[in-house]
């Protein structure tokens, strides 16, 4: 029904209001259609907090022997799950080959491997939203305001600050202006 509703209206601004359906991953993404086998050189291992030391990981994943691995280009860790580890190989064979072995044990703690292909490039959903972590829990969305206009000449739409469900550290806001991605 409510997409049926021709106006809608927020704050004197027309709004355009779609059905939204989610997939899988409800992430908004420029999808690019491929003809071919997306390759990859990466792999994804889950199970690494019950790991004693990370290096005894990076010289399993160079055996060919026992991982069917080889030489690593580089290993990072996720920044919001300490349990996942990327391992991008030299060679693509390597990371398949890796990946294609059923049981990976390493300090006697089995770990669960796969291929891992970066997503699509995302763009933001929002060009007027922040999403901001690590929030101190006593501050307001005046002094947020003032801060944002200092630091980025943003400006705050008053009653825009939305908390999180469950974490009190990370909230939401919407600017008057469009966000302008940082350069690399």
């Amino acid at each position: 029904r409510v997409v049926l509703r021709q106006r809608h209206y927020l704050r004197k601004r027309r709004l355009h209001v779609t059905l939204f359906r989610p997939t899988r991953s409800t992430k908004c993404q420029k999808l690019t259609r491929y003809t071919q086998k997306k390759s990859t050189k990466t792999i994804r291992v889950r199970g690494m907090r019950k790991i004693r030391t990370r290096e005894f990981v990076n010289l399993y994943f160079e055996s060919k022997k026992r991982a069917g691995g080889g030489d690593i280009e580089s290993r990072y860790t996720d920044e919001e799950d300490d349990d996942t580890v990327y391992i991008t190989f030299n060679e693509e064979n390597a990371a398949k080959a890796v990946a294609d072995r059923a049981h990976h044990t390493v300090d006697g703690v089995v770990l669960t491997v796969s291929l891992y292909f970066p997503s699509v490039q995302t763009t933001p959903c929002y060009t007027n939203k922040i999403l901001i972590k690590g929030l101190n829990a006593k501050i307001t969305e005046s002094l947020l305001g003032l801060f944002l206009e200092a630091k980025a000449n943003y400006t705050l739409i008053d009653g825009s600050l939305t908390y999180h469900a469950v974490r009190n550290d990370v909230a939401l806001v919407t600017t008057e202006q469009d966000i302008v991605p940082l350069k690399p």
